[in-house]
């Protein structure tokens, strides 16, 4: 059995439910799997960019921040 830290897991999970609570009730699983994309997206374009700002170019309907 592989032991995890507890606070990161605890963190994903509460990150993973505020974005569910966000959906609206007749949400798809496809709605919450582009949700989860954008969501990676701009985390990427942060952890690669640095302080230069999301264009949202290449993901349809993501306007700039």
């Amino acid at each position: 059995m592989i032991r995890r830290n507890k606070n990161v897991d605890c963190s994903k999970k509460e990150d993973a439910h505020r974005l569910i609570d966000k959906l609206l009730p007749d949400a798809t699983w496809d709605d919450l799997m582009y949700e989860i994309y954008v969501r990676e997206a701009l985390h990427y374009n942060i952890v690669t960019e640095g302080s230069e700002s999301f264009d949202g170019q290449g993901i349809e309907g993501v306007t700039e921040m």
